[in-house]
């Protein structure tokens, strides 16, 4: 078992895989928790198959085809979910550690 985590994406954050069943819908977000392995009876040269770890897809199997020698899977930090707050009569809305002030949106509603 390798946890890992989709890092390589396209442009709009998502990777287009290859599930157990031949279908390539839906595509994957990135940093999705999944687990790397080698599947029984060899590795079709050039994939990584992994199962999904959390999600709507939580424990189906899926592969990717390696960029070259660069897989689209690797590790990364995760910090657990973002603390935000909403100040509806301001139209602002706060996120980061603490709900200190790190960044500041106005919303145009």
């Amino acid at each position: 078992m390798a946890i890992k985590y989709v890092i390589n994406t396209d442009k709009h954050g998502w990777l287009i895989v290859k599930y157990k069943d031949n279908s390539i819908y839906p595509p994957l977000p990135k940093y999705l928790k999944v687990d790397l392995f080698r599947p029984k009876g060899g590795r079709e040269k050039g994939r990584d198959y992994f199962r999904i770890f959390e999600g709507r897809y939580k424990g189906k199997i899926a592969s990717v085809r390696r960029n070259g020698t660069q897989s689209y899977l690797g590790s990364c930090i995760h910090k657990g979910a973002a603390k935000i707050h909403f100040d509806i009569a301001k139209k602002q809305l706060w996120f980061g550690e603490n709900m200190t002030l790190k960044f500041l949106m106005k919303l145009i509603l």
